[in-house]
C-alpha cells in the first residue's frame, strides 16, 4: 500500500482546530465553561503527535527512513530557533531593566543549571525558557527514536504493542496519579518516550489500516468522536484536570477515522487555510501573544470580572491568528523575492 499523495483537507481542518485549542489551554475561558473548553482542547497536542505519525507511514524501508531523516533536520531547525527566539524575548526586559548582569544571570540559571539542562535533555522540558516548547524537542526524539528503530530492523507489530503498553503507562500516571493525588511530576509522563512516541505509533498504525477505515460504516466515526467526547466529560468531572484523558485519545481516533473516509470536507474554509499553513506560527507566537496580552489588560478592571475572563482568551486568539497570518504573508513575500 502506497501513501496517499493528495492532501487531506479535513486533517487541515483538524490542525486549526487544534492549534487553537492549545491556544486556549494556556490561555483559558473560567469557571465550568473554562475547564470542558480545556478539556476538549487538551487533545491538540496528542493530534498533532499523531498527524506526525500518520505521515510517516511507508511500506518502503528506505522512503521511510529517508522521510524520517528529514524531518529530524526540520524539527532541529525549528526547536534552535523557536529556542533563540524566547531566549531574545526573556533577555530584552531584563537588559532593560536590569543591564547585561541581570540578563547574564538569567543565562545562567536558565540555560545552564545542571537541572534545567537534565530535565531538557532527559524529558525534554523548556520550563527555563517557555514551558510549551516542549513539543518541539519530543517530536525530534520521537522521529530519532522511530529513525534508529526502523534502522535497526524493528517490526511494526511490536512498536505497535509496545506504544500501546507505553501509552497505557501514561494515562496511568496521568489520570490515577491525579485522581490519587500522588503529586507525579509532569515531566515523567509528559515526554518523547511516554506521550510522543506511542501517539505517533497510533498515528502510523492509522495510515497503515487505511483501507479497513474506507470500509467502515460512515456512521463508525461519528460513534466513535461521541464516545470520546462523552469520556473527557466524564473524566473532566471524576478526575479533575489532568494533562491527558483516556477520552481525548478515543476523541481523536474517531476524528482521524472520519479524516480518513472524508478527505475533502471542509476544504477551503477559514479553519483549513489556519491549519494549513498558520499552525506553527501560532503555535511558536502564542506565548508572546499571551504574555503582551497579560501586561495590556492587568490593569484594566474590567478583564478582572467574570465578562473580561471570557473576552480575554478571545482577543488573544484573534491577536495571534492576525500575527501569524502576518509572519506567513511576510516570509511568503520574502521566499517569493529571492
Amino acid at each position: 500500500m502506497k501513501n496517499l499523495k493528495k492532501t487531506n483537507y479535513f486533517t487541515n481542518y483538524l490542525k486549526g482546530l487544534a492549534c487553537l485549542g492549545i491556544v486556549l489551554v494556556h490561555c483559558r475561558f473560567t469557571l465550568v465553561p473554562g475547564a470542558v473548553i480545556t478539556a476538549f482542547a487538551r487533545s491538540g497536542i496528542p493530534f498533532f503527535f499523531i498527524l506526525s505519525g500518520y505521515y510517516t507511514f511507508y511500506t518502503n524501508r528506505e522512503k521511510t527512513l529517508a522521510v524520517t531523516w528529514r524531518r529530524v533536520k526540520k524539527t532541529f531547525q525549528l526547536l534552535v530557533t523557536a529556542m533563540l527566539l524566547y531566549i531574545a524575548w526573556r533577555i530584552l526586559p531584563k537588559l532593560l531593566s536590569g543591564g547585561i548582569p541581570e540578563a547574564f544571570s538569567w543565562i545562567q540559571t536558565a540555560l545552564f543549571q545542571q537541572q534545567n539542562l537534565l530535565d531538557f535533555l532527559l524529558f525534554n522540558v523548556t520550563d527555563s525558557v517557555n514551558g510549551v516548547l516542549w513539543y518541539i524537542p519530543a517530536a525530534l526524539y520521537v522521529y530519532l527514536l522511530f529513525g534508529i528503530l526502523v534502522k535497526s530492523g524493528s517490526k511494526g507489530n511490536a512498536l505497535y504493542i509496545a506504544a500501546l503498553i507505553l501509552l497505557a503507562v501514561n494515562l496511568v500516571l496521568c489520570e490515577i496519579g491525579s485522581l490519587a493525588g500522588f503529586g507525579i511530576h509532569l515531566k515523567w509522563y509528559r515526554n518523547f518516550l511516554l506521550t510522543g512516541f506511542p501517539l505517533f505509533m497510533l498515528g502510523h498504525y492509522l495510515h497503515k489500516k487505511e483501507k479497513e477505515i474506507q470500509m467502515l460504516k460512515r456512521n463508525t466515526p461519528i460513534l466513535i468522536a461521541a464516545l470520546g467526547a462523552a469520556m473527557i466529560l466524564l473524566e473532566c468531572r471524576l478526575v479533575g484536570n489532568a494533562l491527558l484523558y483516556t477520552g481525548n485519545v478515543v476523541f481523536i481516533i474517531g476524528l482521524y477515522l472520519y479524516a480518513i473516509q472524508n478527505s475533502l470536507s471542509k476544504k477551503g474554509t477559514l479553519m483549513e487555510q489556519i491549519g494549513s499553513k498558520l499552525y506553527l506560527y501560532i503555535y511558536i507566537s502564542q506565548v508572546a501573544v499571551i504574555e503582551t496580552m497579560d501586561k495590556l489588560t492587568e490593569r484594566v478592571p474590567f478583564f478582572e470580572g467574570t465578562m473580561g475572563l471570557y473576552v480575554k482568551p478571545v482577543l488573544v486568539l484573534a491577536a495571534v491568528v492576525l500575527l501569524s497570518a502576518l509572519l506567513y504573508y511576510t516570509k511568503s513575500k520574502l521566499t517569493y523575492r529571492k
